[in-house]
């Protein structure tokens, strides 16, 4: 695990700038505290990398079905 990594790392600085939401099945859900933009969220793969690329297909078609489960919830409560 990267030690600059802020997701990976659980550092204070993660929880100074965003709550976690919920733990999903290959990533976890959090909202940014600052709301300029209503809904900002991070969507973050729960095991490192650096890019979406660098995923096997199972999991990138996996975390692709949990940002449209995400998206489809936030724009509901907008």
């Amino acid at each position: 695990m990267p030690q600059n990594c802020l997701y990976c790392q659980n550092k204070a600085a993660l929880d100074a700038l965003m709550i976690k939401i919920a733990d999903l099945e290959v990533s976890t859900l959090y909202l940014f505290k600052e709301q300029t933009h209503p809904g900002r969220c991070v969507v973050a793969f729960k095991d490192h990398v650096g890019q979406q690329f660098e995923m096997n297909p199972k999991k990138t078609y996996l975390t692709e079905k949990e940002y449209a489960s995400i998206i489809e919830k936030i724009k509901a409560q907008l």
